[in-house]
């Protein structure tokens, strides 16, 4: 599918990450607004404390760390919202208080979790990303492997949002949008494991609003 066949894109931002700058949120939003039916740009706080918690074996505090950097981002977005007089619910914010509410994202979280127990070549995956995201000073093996499996359950709580958001927020066709293609997501869209995502679930690379690097769609 063209990118402009979706009726719904999910712009991933990420805490804790510059790239994400007022300019750059403004402009995606600005460009989703005339793209998509509705859009949305996830905030989640919790799920980041999972890695702020793993990053230096275990740091104290991650919780309100995450919390603290959720509200920020979160205010940020309203305001870029506001000032693009974008009001309605068709292209919104979406926090982790509304998934955890949502029985189709818990179902699948299950789904997910079981992959994760039962497919070595996803679990796999999943730890080999969530080693990028460590500090290399956890240089113990045992330390390190078990600093891994923590900070994996931040991915294996955005991973529904991969494989099937239409059902989550009911909507036809949903693309997932992010500046970078990370080993773990293109071997998902390939279906190098038993997780697949819907058909009706796309993903799509954006190094900026305006320009989309079609060959990298799936």
């Amino acid at each position: 599918m063209n990118i402009g066949d979706y009726g719904h894109a999910l712009i991933a931002v990420s805490l804790f990450n510059s790239y994400y700058s007022t300019d750059r949120i403004t402009t995606l939003v600005r460009w989703a607004k005339h793209t998509f039916e509705r859009s949305h740009i996830p905030v989640f706080d919790l799920p980041h404390a999972y890695t702020l918690s793993a990053r230096k074996g275990h740091s104290p505090g991650s919780v309100r760390r995450a919390r603290k950097e959720g509200r920020k981002l979160h205010n940020k977005i309203a305001r870029i919202h506001a000032e693009e007089g974008i009001d309605s619910d068709a292209h919104r914010l979406l926090t982790w208080d509304d998934l955890v509410r949502n029985d189709d994202y818990l179902q699948l979280r299950v789904d997910v979790d079981r992959a994760f127990c039962t497919d070595a070549c996803f679990r796999q995956a999943c730890l080999t990303m969530a080693d990028t995201l460590l500090d290399p000073e956890i240089t113990d093996e045992d330390d390190r492997r078990a600093a891994c499996f923590l900070a994996a359950r931040y991915l294996l709580d955005e991973l529904p949002l991969l494989i099937d958001l239409p059902s989550i927020i009911k909507c036809d066709s949903s693309v997932f949008l992010y500046h970078r293609a990370p080993s773990l997501l293109k071997q998902l869209f390939e279906g190098r494991f038993t997780l697949k995502p819907s058909d009706r679930q796309g993903y799509f690379i954006l190094s900026d609003a305006s320009e989309i690097e079609a060959a990298d769609s799936y």
